[in-house]
């Protein structure tokens, strides 16, 4: 059976993301409500309608019938597609046609008495389906269809002899009563259930705003703690530049609140630890200049080849090899044309 209720719910509920609000919440209470009475009704009213088709008790019995299945199955259709109050207002239809039906049979009679009183059951149906002021609501439509019909539908003579020795009260009366107490008593009794209801989701809203608060502090402390560790590191890294080391980074992970101020920090780090190497290499080619510059001056004012003791481990080496070559040519020659300078 639970099997069973599982399927038809999912059959017959729409299809929709979690409730959060309560009233999400309230609105899938009412669909899951009007689904359950459409598969009792449903269940009720095929073999009604089918036992009313075959023996065609009256004219007016079959069409009711059908046009009460049709209700039934357009309120599933509703509810599926999220018309609670639509679906509701066609579970109403139900009973009241099939009450009609029976009405429109024959003359009124004292024998409808109970036909009038089933009326009643669409009362319960407004006042569990729909917000409980339709309760109220509809037992004052079902007690205007009494009226009307007592009026206006042709009578037997049994009815009107109990009607002219005072036995309105039973016939009419009684269903009449029989209304506004159902009605009266389905308002004060759902408005409660609803009441406390909403009660109880308000208190698990609290019970919930509460954990998310308790979560919020949790996150913040743990923040606070992250970002006191996250500028005592920066600090650190800061300290380390400002004595020349420029290889320090700020190690901070990727979910740190900081990481989006440790990586440009970084990156600025790497570019300006280049810029300082670059730096270096220049200031180590202009010794190198100087260098082969005092070792040409020295060549020349001693008339002997340029000789260089070490190499200067920067770009400058790639011309050494060229200048002593040339030096040394030049040197030969020398040496060819004035031999008396040996």
């Amino acid at each position: 059976m639970k099997a069973f209720l599982a399927w038809w719910y999912q059959f017959s509920l729409p299809q929709r993301e979690p409730d959060v609000t309560p009233a999400e919440r309230e609105r899938s209470r009412y669909a899951r409500l009007t689904s359950a009475f459409s598969l009792l009704i449903l269940c009720i009213s095929v073999p009604l309608t089918i036992n009313t088709a075959i023996n065609r008790v009256t004219s007016t019995g079959p069409i009711f019938g059908v046009i009460g299945l049709a209700c039934v199955l357009a309120a599933i259709a509703c509810n599926k597609m999220g018309y609670n109050r639509v679906a509701a207002f066609l579970l109403l239809l139900y009973p009241t046609l099939i009450a009609g039906g029976a009405l429109l049979r024959d003359p009124l009679d004292p024998a409808f008495v109970p036909v009038f009183c089933a009326l009643s059951i669409t009362v319960i149906l407004a006042g569990s389906l729909m917000p409980p002021v339709f309760a109220i609501v509809v037992a004052l439509m079902n007690c205007g269809i009494i009226a009307a019909d007592a009026i206006f539908q042709r009578h037997t003579a049994y009815y009107d002899q109990m009607m002219r020795t005072g036995g309105g009260s039973l016939v009419f009366g009684v269903p009449v009563i029989m209304q506004i107490l159902v009605a009266v008593v389905i308002y004060v009794i759902m408005n409660n259930l609803i009441t406390t209801i909403r009660r109880a989701d308000r208190a698990e809203e609290i019970v919930a705003l509460q954990k998310e608060i308790v979560e919020h502090q949790r996150r913040r402390v743990q923040e606070q703690q992250q970002l006191e560790e996250g500028i005592a590191e920066i600090a650190q890294v800061y300290a380390a530049v400002a004595n020349g080391d420029l290889e320090t980074r700020v190690p901070l992970a990727s979910d740190s609140i900081l990481w989006q101020i440790a990586v440009p920090l970084n990156n600025l780090l790497s570019r300006a630890a280049q810029w300082k190497k670059n730096s270096d290499q220049w200031d180590r080619t202009l010794l190198a200049i100087r260098y082969v510059r005092q070792e040409l001056l020295r060549a020349r004012g001693q008339n002997s080849p340029v000789t260089f003791q070490q190499p200067t481990e920067t770009p400058v080496d790639l011309l050494i090899p060229e200048v002593y070559l040339l030096s040394q040519q030049a040197h030969r020659v020398s040496q060819t044309r004035y031999p008396d300078r040996r």
